[in-house]
């Protein structure tokens, strides 16, 4: 694999951005995005690419870019549709390009941090484009000072790993991995870390659904910096159990303010927060032994949050502000356009940790993990079942009766359908999990 197909690719498509008309663009990317995703499939982990020398870009790696590939063309299906305002294409290639670079250099965990900075920052743009410019420029500064604060933390912890690795001092590991755990759960939009992720799904779910995936990939590059995370959350860690029980009584929390809320937008906003939660506690609880689990994991968290966005962004767009015209979006969405609907079904699903999905194989391999800390499985059943009770609330009406006739299959639609059969896929194949 060379380094143009993995880095400049999509930096080349932003660039065309100013050369062709948006609905060629958008067409133009859309192919290129598909090409982008099968070279990286069929490439060969053991090829080289180089910036002057030779570095690997292991099955990580690839797999997290053809995540952002996904998640990048379900944002870009969505605003083909011309009903969503700011065109957040390119933005979101140029920050595509940044998390391919971060997968380069992912043995580097300061190259990695850095790399999820610059990233973060190119996505507030996604943001600050959204309609309602006052309102969405006061979130997107929200959102850029947690990505600052999480990089500084991150940054901070590695610092802590080195200084443990010359020198083995007593009261330096505690802090490095509870550093390095907030730092992802903030990235995440973990709750209570995710202040600015429900204004954001508010605003613009379209670009939250790019933000969110996209950050999620660069978790994965760091995650490979860190070597199996290293010095930083070693098995004889004490505070280990905790955090990871702290992480599932959390994800409770955020599913009950999912239950009561009664915008669809930052509803969803608190179920992504939660799979967030259950990312963070895989992260450190055992399952984070096994390095591809936690990987595998962030993988299925940024496709069912990314696709629910999307296909939210579509059935209602910013232009219709408003959790009454969510719920009219959303009514009878099944009978109308029932590959959008099963879609959306299915990544709600892999947010709340439904059967069949990805997302309860994961609850199920972090559960397992810390059995002998029965809060942690307890906390993880209970928030399943309040988020269960909360899809049902918000979600119900696309299942409703409807006057409207079925609509012609769109692009988008077959695109959220597809990115849905593999979380099934994900779900099915986790044994297979090394």
């Amino acid at each position: 694999m060379i380094l143009a197909v993995v880095v400049l690719f999509p930096l080349g498509c932003a660039v065309l951005h100013g050369a062709l008309a948006p609905w060629r663009f958008r067409r133009l990317v859309f192919g290129l995005l598909l090409a982008h995703l099968v070279l990286i499939l069929v490439a060969s982990a053991s090829q080289g690419i180089g910036f002057g020398a030779s570095v690997a870009l292991d099955s990580f790696g690839r797999y997290a870019l053809i995540v952002a590939d996904l998640t990048l063309m379900a944002a870009l299906a969505t605003v083909g549709e011309g009903k969503t305002a700011g065109d957040v294409v390119p933005i979101g290639l140029a920050a595509l390009t940044v998390v391919a670079l971060s997968m380069v250099a992912s043995q580097n965990f300061v190259l990695a941090c850095l790399g999820l900075g610059t990233a973060a920052i190119i996505l507030s743009f996604t943001i600050v484009s959204a309609p309602s410019s006052a309102v969405s420029v006061h979130t997107g500064q929200t959102y850029v000072v947690w990505m600052l604060i999480a990089t500084v933390l991150l940054l901070f912890a590695s610092s802590l790993d080195r200084l443990y690795a010359r020198q083995a001092l007593p009261g330096v590991v505690e802090p490095a991995a509870v550093f390095v755990v907030l730092g992802f759960a903030i990235v995440l939009g973990a709750f209570p870390f995710s202040l600015w992720l429900p204004s954001v799904c508010e605003e613009a779910p379209a670009s939250a659904a790019i933000v969110v995936g996209l950050l999620s990939c660069s978790a994965i590059a760091l995650l490979l910096g860190t070597d199996g995370f290293g010095p930083l959350l070693p098995r004889h860690l004490s505070s280990r159990s905790t955090l990871a029980a702290g992480a599932a009584l959390l994800a409770v929390g955020s599913q009950v303010l999912a239950l009561g809320d009664k915008s669809p937008r930052r509803s969803l906003a608190f179920l992504i927060a939660a799979s967030s939660d259950v990312v963070v506690a895989a992260l450190a609880s055992g399952a984070a032994d096994e390095l591809a689990t936690t990987i595998w994991m962030l993988g299925c968290h940024a496709l069912a949050g990314a696709l629910a966005l999307s296909c939210l962004a579509v059935v209602a767009p910013p232009d219709d502000a408003g959790a009454t015209a969510d719920v009219a979006g959303l009514s009878g969405l099944v009978w109308r356009r029932p590959f959008l609907g099963v879609a959306l079904v299915i990544s709600v699903g892999g947010l709340i940790g439904a059967p069949l999905t990805a997302g309860f194989a994961g609850r199920l391999l972090v559960g397992a993990a810390e059995a002998s800390l029965p809060v942690v499985p307890l906390a993880l059943a209970g928030a399943g079942i309040l988020g269960g009770m909360a899809a049902l609330r918000t979600f119900a009406p696309i299942f409703g009766p409807t006057d409207v006739p079925s609509q012609p299959i769109r692009v988008v639609d077959v695109v959220a359908f597809s990115v849905a059969l593999l979380l099934v896929l994900g779900g099915a194949f986790s044994r297979a999990i090394p």
